[in-house]
């Protein structure tokens, strides 16, 4: 069985979520955080309403052995197994039946798996010592297995751009994987003393961070193949944040602590920052670089003097009731705006840490973005329940109805330079631009496109960029509507115009 559990009141949410006949040997949570996937070793897959708790269809039937990894697809349509049988399923979310047939290649249990950024391939690590690649759209494997590892395969991470896998094992070590031609990259990473068991890059794609049973993080530099930094925690990481400058990592452990690196020496900065109760969620720093602010699973955000590297975080600024999922500075750094999974925004004076004003409610689920008109008197936040919404930062309260067009969570938002048009980027892969004084949509720039991952206007306005997760860029005419030659690849982790455009 399974049971739901809430961490501060310490008793069940749910539950118990009865129905396997085996042990439940893995759990997922779809994107949108209302499924619940489980694996079991009875061989089956089930989906549980998280509210209710009420199974969602019949068990998912397919694979002859148990299940050891269920990851889901960026969009959370569907859901990928991996199991001790050697093989992989694909279901569809919606109708709880299997998409093609079963993917056959490993000759051991399939212990992890790892979506490109893009969704459109698959990744999976076995005890047979081997990582495949898999096509999605063809459904088949890309050429061989990749051999390298000595011992079993415990945890993959795509680059940024998607051209690289990162793969980690019980051998110690951490191997690179051309994710076009599936051919290694340089030799292995070596200088964990055991098991390696997690792995994240960098936003740019040039530092590899890993973490490890022997209670270490390391970071790397994946092109010389050498570790530039190493620090002992005791603990696993929860997120990354890079400065606005590049030269600075903010990095949080689930011992509820932030630290400090500096990215080309790999050492610490200071002191671990420690305040909160619970494990960091997200971070985001000022846009002077000079304060980093933290939310927390405990609901509090905490405001950090990075240059100081000074403990304690205050002020601390306390008021939602659920993750907070992301935050953004006003363009004169005098304001901070959060919002959470509670499906609430909050806006606070950044110097004192007082709110603003209560909280802004209008949103039905988790809010993913948040962008500041040019004014800094409109702020614009997009969120899991498909719409954008518009608030005044002087009255505290939202500004006509939500615009209404994606037919998936809005995940970045962008403003024109005069602040007249927004543009919106979503899972549904497309992005939109909106008049802004009426909320009318203007037009749809990239409509079946990679998701979205960042937008950026050039600073005459006449130019939008829209950046995705495969790390492709695509420049818009913002008069025609039509595309700017291109697509073009993309080497940095952002989107910055020349004050020139």
């Amino acid at each position: 069985m399974i049971c739901l559990w809430d961490e501060e009141a310490c008793g069940m949410v749910s539950g118990p979520l009865v129905g396997h006949i085996g042990k439940v040997v893995c759990l997922a949570w779809s994107p949108s955080e209302k499924i619940l996937a489980s694996g079991s070793e009875d061989t089956t897959l089930r989906l549980w309403e998280v509210d209710t708790g009420v199974s969602v269809g019949r068990p998912l039937v397919g694979h002859t052995e148990g299940i050891r990894c269920i990851p889901w697809s960026p969009n959370g349509q569907v859901l990928a197994s991996g199991s001790s049988d050697t093989t992989l399923c694909l279901w569809d979310a919606k109708t709880g039946t299997a998409v093609g047939g079963l993917l056959e290649g490993h000759t051991e249990s399939v212990s992890c798996l790892a979506y490109s950024p893009c969704g459109k391939v698959l990744a999976s690590g076995s005890w047979d010592c081997t990582v495949r690649l898999w096509d999605l759209d063809a459904m088949a494997a890309v050429d061989g297995a990749l051999n390298r590892h000595t011992h079993m395969v415990l945890c993959l991470a795509w680059s940024p751009h998607a051209q690289v896998i990162a793969s980690g094992s019980e051998d110690t070590t951490i191997c690179l994987w051309d994710a076009k031609t599936s051919a290694a990259i340089g030799g292995p990473l070596r200088g964990h003393a055991v098991a390696v068991s997690c792995l994240a890059w960098s936003p740019s794609g040039r530092t590899l961070a890993s973490g490890s049973y022997d209670h270490t993080f390391r970071l790397w530099d994946p092109e010389t193949g050498t570790a530039v930094g190493e620090l002992t925690v005791g603990c696993a990481g929860s997120c990354l944040a890079w400065s606005p400058s590049g030269k600075t990592l903010a990095f949080s452990c689930h011992d509820h602590t932030v630290n400090l690196w500096e990215a080309d020496t790999g050492a610490t900065v200071g002191r671990l920052l420690s305040g909160h109760t619970s494990y960091v969620c997200c971070l985001a720093w000022s846009p002077s670089g000079k304060v980093l602010v933290s939310g927390s699973n405990d609901t509090s955000l905490r405001l950090w003097d990075a240059e100081a590297g000074v403990t304690g975080g205050e002020p601390v600024l306390e008021g939602h009731t659920e993750e907070v999922m992301c935050m953004a500075w006003s363009n004169d750094g005098t304001m901070l705006a959060s919002g959470s999974e509670d499906a609430n925004l909050r806006l606070w004076y950044a110097e004192t840490g007082v709110a603003v004003c209560g909280p802004l409610e209008g949103h039905e689920a988790w809010i993913l973005c948040l962008a500041w008109s040019p004014c800094v008197k409109v702020l614009a936040s997009g969120s899991l329940d498909y719409t954008i919404r518009l608030w005044s930062a002087e009255a505290g309260a939202s500004v006509g109805r939500p615009w209404e067009g994606h037919t998936n969570g809005v995940t970045c938002l962008a403003w024109s330079p005069d602040g007249r048009v927004l543009a919106s980027g979503s899972h549904d892969r497309t992005v939109l631009l909106w008049e802004a004084e009426i909320g009318t949509c203007l037009c749809r720039l990239s409509e079946g496109l990679a998701n979205a991952k960042y937008l950026s206007w050039s600073p005459d306005g006449k130019v939008i960029a829209s950046k995705s997760w495969e790390k492709i860029i695509y420049f818009w005419d913002v008069e025609t509507m039509k595309a700017i030659g291109g697509p073009f690849p993309d080497v940095d982790r952002s989107l910055t115009w020349s004050t020139n455009g």
